[in-house]
């Protein structure tokens, strides 16, 4: 994670992506003392950087949630899905109108 620190904020860009990729795939405590301070520097850096690291981060965070609750994965068209035992959905989109950007978690209740 030491490209956080990268000049080139096209790099620091990328890392939210990676970090949240890397994420699913690393031990937990990997994910608390490497991941987590590296993109947590990523939510204060430009807003370009910015915005990609808040896009990530409820995916990021739900990488967090116990395994015997939630199942999380990416379906054939790369969009991160949570669901819950009961049925419950959540499929990640995020947003960028003008200045301001969106994070949206669609629920979709299958019963």
């Amino acid at each position: 994670m030491e490209l956080v620190e990268d000049t080139d904020c096209l790099i620091r860009k990328a890392c939210p992506v990676v970090a949240l990729s890397l994420s699913s795939l690393i031990q937990m405590e990997a994910r608390k003392n490497i991941l987590t301070p590296s993109f947590v520097k990523l939510l204060t850096d430009e807003m370009m950087v910015r915005h990609e690291a808040y896009c990530s981060l409820g995916p990021f965070i739900v990488t967090f949630a116990v395994p015997s609750v939630t199942e999380l994965f990416y379906n054939e068209n790369g969009i991160l899905h949570l669901v819950t035992r009961d049925g419950c959905e959540f499929r990640y989109v995020c947003k960028l109108t003008g200045l301001f950007f969106s994070v949206i978690w669609r629920i979709d209740m299958e019963l």
